[in-house]
């Protein structure tokens, strides 16, 4: 399995080449030109992600003539051939104002970790590329709201009820769940939440114990993750059992 050093230098290299290939074949007549310069290279990429994109933002080179920017976001991908994981590049975003040190990248997967790569070149041709990575704490992960749960299913035992639904799409980041539980039909009154709920099982499930037998329950199923909450519809209502 190669090393992940293997797998940036190779990360890098993807940039260089995108870079050459589309601001000039002249530049790639001498390898002298493909440097990579500290004095020339941005400094403090960071990234925030979005649904399936992240903002880059970086630092220009401080006292070098940039005429623009171009910025590949990276994640590693399973090969089962090699038993292990590659590295797999976008396609670069090209920023040809050297003013402007910001880049969207889109079409990025929800739940996978990315680092970016911005190389910044000049006139003459000569480029510098840095990235931000795991060790500066620079990778970000893409995510959306989960997806409202479904199924959810309401089984009465004694003097209890247990909860189960079907567990949603997490959008890309670590989900929670909360249970409401009503009482009293049309005038449906909150009486008890059970929350923090892990997202461990294929079905979720929570049991409301100590309930009273002569009235009818139904339930709220709440998913949260880092970019809010959905709510389910209420669930048919159940009594429980007396005995």
């Amino acid at each position: 399995m190669r090393s992940f050093g293997s797998f940036m230098q190779r990360a890098v290299s993807l940039a260089a080449v995108c870079v050459l290939a589309i601001f000039g074949s002249e530049a790639s007549a001498a390898g002298a030109n493909l440097l990579h310069k500290s004095t020339m290279a941005v400094t403090n990429i960071r990234a925030v992600a979005g649904d399936s994109s992240a903002t880059v933002n970086w630092t220009a080179p401080s006292g070098q003539t940039v005429t623009g920017y171009s910025v590949i976001a990276t994640r590693a991908v399973y090969d089962p051939a090699r038993k292990g994981n590659v590295r797999v590049s976008t396609p670069p975003v090209n920023v040809t104002d050297p003013t402007q040190t910001t880049a969207t990248l889109t079409g990025l997967s929800n739940g996978s970790w990315y680092d970016f790569t911005v190389t910044a070149y000049n006139s003459t041709k000569w480029y510098a590329v840095n990235t931000n990575n795991k060790k500066n704490g620079g990778m970000v992960k893409p995510s959306t709201l989960p997806t409202v749960v479904s199924n959810i299913q309401v089984t009465a035992g004694k003097k209890k009820i247990t909860v189960s639904w079907n567990r949603a799409n997490n959008g890309g980041d670590t989900q929670t769940f909360k249970v409401d539980e009503y009482v009293g039909g049309r005038l449906v009154t909150l009486v008890e939440t059970k929350s923090g709920i892990k997202d461990n099982h294929l079905y979720p499930s929570v049991t409301f114990t100590g309930l009273v037998t002569t009235e009818y329950y139904s339930y709220v199923v709440t998913s949260t993750n880092a970019n809010g909450s959905v709510v389910s519809d209420m669930s048919v209502e159940v009594r429980p059992n007396w005995q």
